[in-house]
């Protein structure tokens, strides 16, 4: 291979031509890349199950904060006393008993997806990935279960 140089600067000319020569004098000194390992279905899986769950694990870890419209209510609610009526002379003051309210329903990921469905065909797809994103989720599946309530109340919101 013969290589040419025409430079106006003759000690950048030197300086080049020696450059050629010490790599055309020297021998390779860097490997060939060894071919890249096939992974195996069961490597990919367990990389995938241990993705997965540190990803769970900084979920759980982290604490979301609860979203601005959303109220938290705790599983058994008592329902808000009625003040007791004072029937002027009377001795006796009738006090409301307290009653039970059932807790809430237990939601599944399909409860959810249907909520975010009925958002989506109400108000569009911007409304529905706004209340994802509100829950500090991307997809239905990056939700935490402990949130599919508050996640369709805020859906029944909109």
């Amino acid at each position: 291979m013969e290589i040419v140089i025409q430079l106006q600067a003759p000690e950048l000319s030197a300086a080049i031509l020696a450059l050629a020569e010490a790599i055309r004098n020297q021998p390779a000194t860097t490997a060939p890349p060894e071919p890249r390992k096939r992974r195996t279905k069961a490597e990919m899986e367990a990389d995938a199950k241990a993705e997965m769950e540190a990803a769970q694990a900084t979920t759980e870890a982290a604490q979301l904060p609860l979203p601005p419209a959303v109220i938290d209510f705790p599983a058994t609610v008592v329902a808000a006393q009625e003040p007791a009526k004072v029937v002027m002379g009377s001795e006796n003051v009738a006090t409301p008993a307290k009653t039970e309210v059932p807790a809430p329903k237990a939601y599944s990921m399909l409860d959810v997806r249907d909520a975010l469905k009925s958002v989506q065909a109400d108000k569009g797809a911007d409304f529905a990935v706004a209340i994802l994103n509100r829950f500090g989720a991307s997809k239905i599946s990056g939700i935490n279960p402990g949130y599919y309530a508050r996640v369709i109340s805020a859906c029944k919101e909109v």
